[in-house]
């Protein structure tokens, strides 16, 4: 009995430990089959972890290639802007220079017109006024010259009336005097005029020694002087033809203004003495 207890006992305490040691695998396997669980949680949550990580670099990454092409484009379209600013602006100020060119010519152009006809209407007044100064003397002369005429025709008809009337009483009486008086009168001046064409023989003959008809051209910056000098029988004549660039023409005579008809016909006649 005593055994019979010893071996239920021994068995009872045989299968208690095969029961603990079952029980202690199962709680191993168990253990680790959470801890395994754990481990392929744990993996797949960082796996997740990463993904989520790789994702949100890969958004994060995505966004700023976004961010940095917008930029560029940005920064391209305001290089462009302002590309496109600078033409219209240098366009704008090449057009205003243009215009600002044109005008100062126009404005150059016009002063110079201005000019020129300012300086034309000068010389043409100057022309007019110097022709109605030459008009006004050569009247002048004239009139002198016929009033000096009419005193000497009234002086000569006066003096011819007195000596009419004074010589009317006694003319017959000296008509035989008076004819030789005239006879001898005439062979008196028939000798002076021969022995002072003689002297102006001799005159002529020694001045016309020192005749001469000289042409020389003058240019200057805005005119060409045609001088031509004259030396005849003992006197100078200086004639000058005095030609501007704008058109302008004068003619002058030991520098007084004279006409071109004037001109023209002195240096004919001077031309045709000289053989020229």
């Amino acid at each position: 009995k005593k055994a019979a207890e010893a071996q239920l006992k021994a068995d009872a305490d045989a299968k208690a430990q095969r029961d603990a040691e079952a029980k202690a695998k199962k709680d191993a396997e168990e253990k680790a089959r959470l801890e395994a669980e754990a481990q392929l949680k744990q993996a797949a949550q960082e796996k997740n972890r990463l993904l989520a990580e790789a994702k949100a670099k890969k958004e994060a990454d995505e966004q700023a290639r976004l961010q940095a092409e917008m930029k560029a484009k940005a920064d391209l379209d305001e290089k462009n802007r302002l590309e496109v600013a600078a033409k219209i602006k240098k366009e704008k100020d090449d057009a205003e220079k243009l215009t600002m060119e044109v005008q100062a010519k126009k404005d150059a152009e016009s002063k110079l017109r201005k000019e020129a006809e300012a300086k034309l209407k000068a010389d043409a007044d100057a022309k007019a006024l110097a022709l109605a100064q030459e008009k006004a003397k050569k009247d002048a002369e004239e009139k002198l010259r016929l009033d000096e005429e009419l005193r000497l025709k009234a002086e000569a008809s006066e003096k011819i009336k007195m000596e009419m009337q004074a010589n009317q009483a006694k003319e017959e009486a000296e008509k035989a005097r008076l004819e030789a008086a005239a006879k001898a009168k005439q062979e008196a001046e028939s000798r002076a005029k021969a022995e002072a064409d003689e002297k102006a023989k001799a005159a002529m003959a020694a001045a016309t020694a020192n005749d001469k008809y000289e042409e020389n051209t003058i240019q200057e910056k805005t005119r060409t002087i045609r001088k031509t000098i004259i030396v005849k029988g003992g006197a100078e004549y200086v004639y000058q033809q005095v030609i501007y660039s704008w058109g302008g023409v004068y003619y002058f005579k030991n520098d007084v203004s004279m006409t071109e008809s004037n001109y023209t016909a002195d240096i004919k006649k001077y031309k045709s003495i000289f053989g020229k």
